[in-house]
């Protein structure tokens, strides 16, 4: 049956659940165009289709306006069931569970799909053609937007992008310490102008073909037409100088390039069948569903899971707490609370922040009010909306010692409207948003807060829409992922900065790249942060933390720098039963 054919009669049969099968029901036309929220043209053709796949007996009443005699021939139960089943057979698993939250509580369904989650997620063993395979499964409540590393957004995406691909070299922000990854070693001239790389050889991508200086060159030229464009906006040769040796040259001295070739959206792509080198190849992926299963050619040590697989469900199933092996608390999910599970709490995951729409023309770009807006924020009770939120911000990192002046300006300076500002967020931060509201309408300020879906959250209508957005900054890369927080064009951030903001932003971060000493580097990008909380274009809220739970059994659990753990260095100790 077509899915949307029985959605229908779902909306039918809840409507009219009162009513067994066999029972006749006078209705109108006029009632069931009101179901289904179209016209009574559309209802009949609805009803007539439902009637044709032997789900009612419908018996039109003669002339308009008259009652019309609808019989059902199988119970919701029966056919939600039936429906469900399919839904996952097609791995449609998310659509399977809204359909049960939606008509299905109390009910078979629901039971049967909870029966169902429960044997699905968490460690699994396969035999698939004569293999034994070890899985792992688990859900997440949020759609997957892109895996393409030149338009990443979000740190899902990019934490899936890294299990794929990899960069030349990789970045450990804890030690401060650059270690080789395809490439094996690297040098640069005096000026910083110049860096060659030297890759590993005989490194494979997912379709066999070998890793060269020319694929290198080709992948890094797609960041030319693409939102990253910043990370290569003084490149001006890429030059494949033998097979395994490249060499970038640059107009302007980079002391920090090393950590821009570390960068997510510079991973290594082979740009013809889009594939990479990285410990999994992508099976299958859409918004929904995420397969990866281990390369066995990877030049490095081969996963100990053969699959994993990443199934979004619906962000209202978190209180069925599914079986898992293994728990991400962000703040979308309710902590689990296992027998035999260990916690890892307290980690720095992120930075809540509001940017301030200076592009759109209205009470925002009176800087005044926007510094007005900025002194009235009381942090402390955002904080005590509880976990995950950690404690006041003033900047990006947790550490962050700068804090903006305690005093609230004199609101005359401000320019009110009698207009109200629009905050848009997604779901995640809807407590957030209700609580600034409900702050700045004692100070005068009428907020209107709109919850959009995350794959709707940067559009250009939203951008044109939005007086401020809320989102969480996640700079856990170091300085290079505050620099395209700041600086990537369809991000959070820069598409809602006036001219001679952005003008100020690129020449600050020229003297940053320019800086030999990492100290001063370090001064430079706080006095940056600075810049932009005085001018209060961005607006911090509070610090956050992951917390994460996993089974004892589940080993290797290691956090990446995108808050999630490592897929590659996970496996499963199994305890032998006597």
């Amino acid at each position: 049956m077509n899915p949307s054919q029985s959605y229908y009669f779902f909306v039918l049969r809840k409507a009219f659940q009162q009513y067994g099968e066999g029972i006749e029901i006078k209705v109108t036309m006029k009632r069931l165009a009101e179901l289904f929220f179209c016209t009574e043209r559309n209802a009949k053709l609805i009803i007539s289709k439902l009637e044709d796949y032997g789900l009612l007996h419908f018996h039109p009443g003669r002339g308009r306006g008259n009652s019309s005699l609808l019989v059902f021939t199988t119970s919701l139960e029966s056919c939600l069931v039936s429906q469900v089943q399919f839904l996952l057979s097609s791995n449609e698993t998310g659509k399977a569970f809204e359909l049960v939250k939606e008509f299905g509580e109390g009910t078979c369904a629901e039971e049967y799909i909870l029966t169902w989650a429960s044997d699905y997620f968490g460690y699994k063993k396969a035999k698939e053609e004569g293999k034994e395979l070890e899985i792992l499964r688990f859900p997440i409540y949020r759609p997957i937007t892109t895996l393409d590393p030149t338009r990443v957004v979000f740190d899902l995406d990019a934490h899936l992008i890294l299990q794929v691909y990899q960069p030349l070299v990789q970045y450990d922000v804890q030690t401060g310490i650059f270690t080789g990854c395809l490439a094996r070693a690297w040098e640069a001239n005096h000026e910083k102008t110049e860096w060659m790389f030297f890759l590993h050889k005989g490194v494979k991508f997912h379709n066999g073909a070998e890793l060269t200086a020319e694929i290198v060159a080709d992948s890094v030229s797609r960041l030319f037409d693409s939102p990253h464009r910043w990370l290569v906006a003084d490149l001006v040769e890429t030059e494949a100088i033998s097979r395994y040796t490249i060499r970038f040259r640059l107009e302007k001295p980079n002391h920090l390039f090393l950590h821009f070739v570390s960068s997510t959206p510079m991973v290594i792509v082979e740009p013809d069948y889009f594939t990479g080198t990285g410990a999994f190849k992508l099976e299958k992926y859409h918004q929904d569903l995420c397969v990866l299963s281990a390369f066995d050619a990877h030049f490095q040590p081969r996963p100990y899971f053969d699959r994993v697989e990443i199934i979004r469900i619906s962000d209202e199933m978190k209180e069925w707490q599914l079986q898992q092996k293994l728990s991400l608390e962000t703040g979308e999910t309710e902590a689990a609370v296992k027998k035999k599970w260990d916690t890892q709490s307290s980690i720095f995951s992120g930075t809540n922040v509001l940017t301030v729409n200076t592009v759109k023309k209205g009470p925002v770009q009176n800087r005044s009010l926007r510094r007005y807006l900025n002194s009235v924020i009381e942090r402390e009770k955002l904080v005590r909306l509880g976990s995950p939120r950690l404690s006041p911000a003033s900047g990006f990192q947790q550490d962050d010692t700068a804090r903006l002046e305690k005093e609230i300006p004199s609101q005359s300076d401000a320019i009110f409207s009698e207009e109200k500002l629009t905050l848009m967020t997604y779901k995640r931060h809807a407590d957030d948003a209700a609580l600034l509201q409900s702050m700045l309408q004692e100070y005068g300020i009428e907020l209107s807060v709109e919850i959009v879906d995350w794959n709707e959250i940067l559009t250009d209508s939203m951008v044109a829409r939005a007086d401020l957005l809320l989102f969480e900054a996640t700079p856990n890369e170091g300085m290079i992922s505050i620099l395209d927080l700041i600086l990537f064009e369809k991000g959070f951030i820069y598409p809602f900065l006036e001219t001679s903001i952005k003008q100020e932003l690129r020449n600050r971060i020229d003297i940053i790249k320019s800086e030999t000493s990492e100290d001063v580097r370090r001064e430079l990008l706080k006095k940056l942060e600075m810049y932009l909380a005085c001018e209060s274009v961005i607006i911090f809220l509070v610090h956050k933390m992951v917390e994460a739970s996993y089974d004892k059994e589940l080993e290797g659990v290691t956090f990446t720098s995108k808050m999630w753990v490592d897929f590659k260095n996970l496996w499963y100790k199994r305890i032998e039963q006597s």
